[in-house]
């Protein structure tokens, strides 16, 4: 959020005797509202691009796997508490599904700080050990068949915004991220992934600050770090039979149909036939995702964003998708022969009709077209799509820090300001409000990182919503 320029020019153009200060303060001022305005830009612009990704990427796994385009398909009573994929085109009947608890990755944070940049320790060298194992109250049995991930924080990295990035470098299967409560900083860990095995213990060995404020164990309550959520395993009981699963994805409770638990709660799955229509509209929507994409790339507002170099090739990913899609639909003469055809602005076009009939002379060739192994249409695009949805939340949270660390230092050069009338109090008071706004950013979008929610059309409706969540979500 850029500060207006004519708030902060009048607040900096006065000193503390009531003078005009010299023109460098406002010549500085005007670079930081460029900077800022410039940060604000590409959050926006990669929060829509991101938001475009996830679509696609939803939209593609809906015709991921074999089951998509099988003969039956399962409906669900409640979606909000469970949906099903069919893995067995000879999979029928009803199912009563409920779900008695989502499966969960366990999360510490430690005590808080005034800021995420102020030193911890000496800097002396110190290891990081995170262990896996399952907390069964306040026990913990290792898991002796891996052993503790370690990472090294010394003088480069022993901040709170040092350490998460040597942690998340380190790839040791827990994600880090800075959370910020509007007044103070907290360093959140969280497991990669779910299920009562995956919770973990941390202890620190090396710079005392660091031993004291880098340990948790379940039987340690007066410990620096506490646990917010606790690892768990998904329990869903299906026809009174109860199955667990480390995941909130269950394969195991109905043979050939996989369930995706969304709540807790009951619900009735009915596995029935899969019309040709129904799957014609998921191929739309699908089709309708990727020129959502490729609308969102041709933006005045894309163009400003760096993608990093694992991104940059985003258009040549999407277009040897497409190539090989064609291949793949050979048997029909290419995609045309299936109905979806390529027009001069380079937008998909679904011709209904044919791709129906296409689905009712051979099923099994249509279907390897969007799925085969994961190398079929669909299968490359929600690959690609779900990687480069990664690299933009990653990317939005590193302006974020840029945004917020240039919003400390220009607050910390206006904090001698003595304002001599109502009028400059009030403005004063608004442009902490818009600190305070600002700083909230590096919170939200690391939840946005974390939680894996599809940012907003605007710059405006992506900030707000972004600022209304606390935490981070899972590839």
């Amino acid at each position: 959020m850029a500060i207006s320029a004519i708030q902060s020019s009048e607040l900096i153009q006065y000193s503390s005797t009531g003078k005009p200060a010299s023109s460098a303060n406002g010549q500085e001022t005007g670079r930081v509202e460029l900077r800022q305005s410039s940060y604000t830009t590409q959050i926006s612009a990669y929060g829509q691009i991101r938001a475009a990704l996830d679509r696609l990427q939803s939209a593609a796994s809906d015709l991921s796997g074999p089951g998509a385009f099988s003969f039956y398909v399962a409906a669900s009573s409640n979606p909000s508490v469970v949906s099903a994929n069919l893995t067995n085109n000879k999979v029928s009947g009803s199912f009563d599904v409920e779900v008695l608890q989502l499966a969960n990755a366990q999360t510490l944070v430690t005590s808080s700080l005034v800021s995420p940049n102020n030193l911890l320790g000496s800097g002396e060298k110190t290891t990081l050990s995170f262990q896996f194992g399952v907390s069964s109250g306040t026990k913990f049995t290792a898991d002796e068949a891996r052993e503790a991930e370690k990472v090294t924080i010394d003088t480069r990295n022993n901040t709170l915004n040092g350490i998460a990035a040597a942690v998340n470098a380190a790839d040791v299967g827990v994600i880090a991220a800075i959370t910020f409560d509007g007044n103070s900083y907290q360093l959140q860990f969280s497991a990669e992934e779910s299920g009562a095995e995956n919770g973990f213990t941390l202890s620190a060995s090396g710079d005392e600050v660091l031993e004291k404020y880098l340990t948790y164990t379940p039987e340690n309550t007066t410990q620096a770090a506490t646990r917010t959520v606790a690892a768990q395993d998904a329990q869903v009981k299906v026809n009174s039979v109860t199955v667990e699963a480390s995941s909130n994805t269950v394969t195991n409770a109905v043979e050939g149909v996989t369930l995706k638990l969304r709540s807790v709660g009951n619900a009735q799955l009915a596995v029935g036939d899969n019309p040709e229509n129904v799957i014609a509209q998921k191929v739309g929507n699908f089709i309708s995702a990727f020129n959502e994409l490729q609308a969102q790339l041709k933006q005045p507002s894309a163009g400003e964003v760096s993608f990093p170099p694992v991104a940059r090739n985003l258009k040549t990913q999407l277009n040897e998708a497409l190539e090989e899609a064609n291949r793949n639909a050979g048997v029909f003469g290419g995609l045309s022969g299936i109905g979806i055809q390529s027009d001069a602005a380079g937008n998909l076009q679904l011709d209904t009709s044919v791709f129906q009939t296409a689905l009712g002379t051979d099923r099994n060739a249509v279907t390897k077209v969007f799925t085969n192994d994961g190398a079929g249409f669909a299968d490359l695009f929600a690959a690609v799509a779900h990687d480069l949805s990664k690299v933009a939340g990653r990317e939005v949270s590193r302006l974020s820090d840029a945004a917020r660390s240039e919003q400390a230092r220009q607050s910390g050069s206006a904090s001698g300001i003595s304002l001599q009338a109502n009028g400059f109090d009030n403005q004063y008071g608004q442009l902490s409000g818009l600190v305070r706004s600002v700083d909230k950013t590096d919170q939200t979008l690391n939840g946005l990182l974390l939680q894996g929610e599809a940012a907003q059309s605007s710059q405006s409706s992506l900030l707000n919503r972004l600022n209304s969540l606390a935490n981070l979500a899972t590839p």
